[in-house]
């Protein structure tokens, strides 16, 4: 099924942006896309599905490779093996904290009341009950500075325990934390999509808490980012290509169920049609356009847990410019 909503001038801006290139049999240019294995559905529907856009194959085409980590996706995209990457607006941050080059240019998912709220949870018949108890407990993040990591301090502080004395933090892959809190080897595990559903679907285990819960306010969770060379190389190229993200992510909201059934043919998800098609869904801002004061928001929590050291003009490192 295509969608209904395609607008004619994403196409004309192309087949211009061809012509100037050389002319219309010039080669689209290869976006090549470090992502990670969480929260990012919308942008995994473009790589088998450029119908939903109008560009793609014209003005660019996609070359998808999965990261596991926030680490190696960066590495990857400082040694220039990728172009656009995605990430956790906390680490794209901290990144530019530490001079890394890096524009945030469009946002994949949120953590939000309007959408699935990722819970943190322990085991359900465990002597965990109130944030106080995980005085000298065993939290799982999935990687340091990271945004779970960041939530969990929070959480502690909110308790009245200290972070850096009351706790220890241990890194462990998102699928491996609901086994890890069963088994005893964590007390705490954060469980985002689509393992959080499957998780407490499974039992043994209970929220304590959620995102949302400790910031108060939505946070983003998966941004898209690229270099400011980058951009100014292929500045109308991204415009196209963040026009078809906008549609797509439309689309995909518009048709959960489908999208998510294409997910599994195309094994961007390896998950049981049981376990993946009717699981709740993280917020997608249909706009796609990163707000600068929301950002701004969560870096001054991030200073005041000293994730950063160096504050940044969130500004300098968001272009808006890009999304319609």
């Amino acid at each position: 099924m295509t969608p209904s909503f395609r607008s004619k001038a994403p196409a004309a801006l192309a087949a211009l942006i061809l012509f100037a290139a050389g002319g219309a049999c010039a080669d689209p240019l290869k976006i090549r896309i470090g992502h990670g294995p969480s929260a990012e559905d919308n942008l995994w529907l473009m790589k088998d599905h450029p119908e939903l856009g109008t560009n793609q194959g014209k003005a660019y085409t996609l070359e998808f490779t999965l990261f596991r980590g926030s680490e190696p996706r960066f590495k990857a995209y400082q040694a220039d093996d990728i172009d656009l990457s995605t990430g956790s607006a906390a680490s794209m941050m901290f990144a530019a904290s530490k001079g890394v080059p890096l524009k945030m240019i469009g946002s994949i998912s949120m953590d939000s009341s309007k959408g699935f709220e990722t819970p943190y949870a322990v085991k359900a018949d465990g002597p965990i009950k109130t944030l106080a108890d995980l005085k000298g407990k065993t939290l799982g993040i999935n990687g340091y500075k990271s945004d779970t990591e960041l939530t969990e301090r929070r959480a502690v502080l909110k308790a009245g325990l200290d972070p850096d004395k009351d706790v220890k933090f241990t890194v462990i892959g998102f699928p491996s934390q609901g086994t890890a809190v069963r088994s005893g080897l964590i007390d705490l595990a954060v469980l985002p999509l689509p393992f959080g559903y499957i998780e407490m679907k499974q039992g043994g285990l209970r929220q304590l808490f959620n995102a949302s819960e400790i910031s108060g306010e939505d946070d983003y969770l998966e941004m898209l980012m690229a270099s400011p060379d980058y951009i100014n190389k292929h500045r109308d190229v991204l415009k196209l290509f963040l026009a078809d993200f906008i549609s797509t992510t439309k689309w995909y909201t518009a048709h959960l169920h489908e999208a998510r059934e294409y997910l599994l043919k195309s094994q961007m998800v390896l998950l049981k049609p049981e376990e993946f098609l009717d699981a709740p869904d993280f917020y997608h801002d249909p706009a796609v356009k990163p707000d600068i004061k929301i950002l701004e928001r969560q870096q001054a929590v991030e200073l005041e847990f000293h994730f950063q050291d160096t504050k940044v003009n969130i500004a300098d490192i968001v272009d808006t410019t890009l999304t319609p």
